[in-house]
């Protein structure tokens, strides 16, 4: 695994924020997959990708994305990510990806859309 690479969990009631740091790519994806899937166990489990510190995303890292919102459902109700760098954003849009998954410009502002209570 790459010294840059790091993968941190905090946890906000129901809602568990995992932050990426570094590059996800092949070596990497499997790590995040296998953090998520520990939180995606719990049925009222809520995620939020935190992608502020990626540096880089390839194919294999996309679809560890793309995966955990197929097991969480595209509704967006319970996943969404924050802090796309500009070539991430890009790709998203590209694919059209940023009109199926809830995406925050940063995690104040991913917090701050959780209802009171939650």
């Amino acid at each position: 695994m790459p010294a840059d690479f790091q993968v941190t969990t905090e946890r906000y009631g129901p809602l568990t924020v995992i932050t990426v740091t570094g590059e996800l790519d092949a070596l990497t994806g499997a790590h995040l997959l296998s953090i998520t899937q520990t939180v995606l166990t719990d049925p009222g489990a809520r995620l939020l990708l935190d992608l502020t510190s990626l540096t880089f995303l390839d194919s294999s890292g996309l679809k560890v994305i793309i995966s955990v919102h197929q097991i969480l459902g595209w509704d967006g109700e319970r996943i969404a990510l924050c802090g796309l760098i500009p070539r991430v954003a890009r790709l998203f849009q590209l694919l059209d990806l940023d009109s199926r998954m809830r995406i925050h410009s940063s995690r104040a502002t991913a917090l701050a859309s959780i209802p009171p209570g939650e």
